[in-house]
């Protein structure tokens, strides 16, 4: 399919957040991502200058997606999952990604504190490996008041902390 340049311009601003929000899509690259996908893209762009234009890559790893936000209300996340990780305060969006790979593969569901990279940043999207698309995960999540909901819930708190670290201590 061919987009015009008013849609490959409008698509190209999810590349940033404030853009994604607003329209509440994000974008996938790379035909192994795409293909983890359970449900078909808004979008699939495969045209090279297309993807060029999309990418956020200096070399294009192949088709770009657009697909609607995925994450569910911490409410849900604590009701649906028998293990939580709680990610606070990780900037690298690299980090996040692996985490919810990991956690995917466990079977476990993410929650992400609001001081955390953003779900949605390319980055992330690509370091899951397409686990966003089958782990729940919660996002803009206090950390303090979402640790006693889960104890409240059953969830018993278990820490990883850099440096000998303390609980979190702000929200």
């Amino acid at each position: 399919m061919t987009y015009s340049n008013a849609t490959l311009k409008r698509l190209a601003k999810l590349k940033q957040k404030k853009h994604r929000e607003a329209d509440r899509l994000f974008l996938a690259e790379g035909q192994s991502l795409v293909e983890e996908a359970p449900t078909p893209p808004e979008h699939l762009l495969t045209d090279l200058d297309a993807v060029k234009r999309l990418s956020t890559l200096t070399t294009p790893t192949g088709p770009v997606a657009v697909f609607p936000f995925l994450d569910v209300p911490a409410a849900e996340l604590l009701e649906k999952s028998e293990r939580i990780v709680l990610l606070h305060g990780v900037q690298d969006p690299g980090n996040v990604g692996t985490v919810i790979r990991t956690a995917h593969a466990f079977g476990a569901g993410v929650a992400l504190s609001t001081d955390t990279a953003d779900l949605y940043n390319p980055k992330t999207v690509r370091a899951t490996m397409g686990s966003i698309f089958h782990a729940p995960i919660a996002r803009e999540v206090l950390s303090l008041p979402f640790l006693k909901k889960a104890e409240a819930s059953g969830f018993t708190a278990t820490a990883a902390v850099p440096h000998g670290g303390e609980r979190p201590s702000s929200p």
